[in-house]
């Protein structure tokens, strides 16, 4: 606000005042600050309902951001890593669990070289999707099934087909060691 002070048509001076006198602006600083607690309990209630619903899930799953750190993982996922299930952490880069796990020597899963293996699993897990079958040490199936988000981060499902696998393997058996010639064909589409 401007008042002007005059005498006569001559201007002498000019005082400004705030418009916004010093309770109104803490009211305001309580109010944003009241706004911003709101937020947060909104936020933290969310993550608590994902975390709910990500323990709920019959596989093994696991959260990243863009920059490839864990935000959430379920203790499906922890029980089938469990040489880093103690390292994990919200905010831990994937490629150093990839490091922790490789370094334990006690990982389920079978690498020959290394290097080769995390540069590998980085690639895949960068991918839009990445879906791959693997054979764990202790002869288990798990079905890696990633997914990138529109926000740059990502999606881990690891789903265990040792059953499917172990079925496929039994079906094959049966059909190889069948002395009569046949073939298998799909009952909707009589596709072979």
């Amino acid at each position: 606000e401007l008042s002007v002070v005059r005498f006569s048509d001559a201007l002498t001076g000019a005082v400004i005042r705030d418009l916004i006198d010093e309770r109104s602006m803490e009211s305001m600083r309580l109010e944003l600050e009241r706004q911003n607690d709101e937020a947060l309990l909104e936020a933290r209630a969310a993550h608590r309902r994902l975390g709910f619903f990500i323990d709920m899930l019959p596989q093994a799953a696991c959260v990243f951001d863009a920059e490839d750190r864990y935000i959430l993982w379920n203790e499906k996922y922890a029980a089938l890593y469990p040489e880093i299930a103690g390292h994990l952490s919200p905010g831990m880069p994937f490629r150093e669990i990839l490091e922790i796990s490789l370094a334990s020597g006690d990982m389920p899963e079978l690498v020959t070289d290394p290097e080769h293996w995390i540069e590998e699993r980085m690639k895949k897990h960068r991918l839009p999707v990445s879906q791959e079958e693997q054979m764990l040490r202790d002869g288990r199936w798990v079905r890696h099934d990633d997914r990138r988000t529109p926000d740059g981060g990502a999606i881990g499902m690891r789903i265990d087909i040792t059953d499917l696998k172990r079925r496929e393997e039994s079906f094959r058996l049966m059909f190889d060691a069948n002395p009569m010639p046949m073939m298998v064909c799909d009952a909707a589409t009589l596709d072979i």
